[in-house]
């Protein structure tokens, strides 16, 4: 499972919904491959990447979004599995 992969192709809600259980799952098979293990390291590192989304956007050569799409909220969860 290329969890990476699988963000870039959320494009609904129902994507979300199966992206989230792909998440839950990789937790839970593999918990020793995330930083932020625990709910409050897991939502610390998500506000962290909500503070830093102008830099992310930068990076990735695209506009901060006026209002996010299913596949930034998918980043954003993807990303706090992760980001300190």
């Amino acid at each position: 499972m290329n969890l990476e992969k699988m963000v870039s192709k959320i494009k609904s809600k129902e994507d979300l919904v199966d992206f989230l259980a792909k998440l839950k799952k990789d937790l839970e098979e593999n918990p020793g491959d995330w930083e932020n293990y625990k709910l409050e390291f897991y939502l610390e590192g998500m506000r962290g990447w909500l503070h830093d989304l102008d830099g992310w956007c930068r990076n990735q050569n695209i506009s901060v979004p006026e209002q996010p799409s299913w596949e930034l909220v998918g980043q954003m969860l993807l990303a706090a599995k992760y980001y300190e």
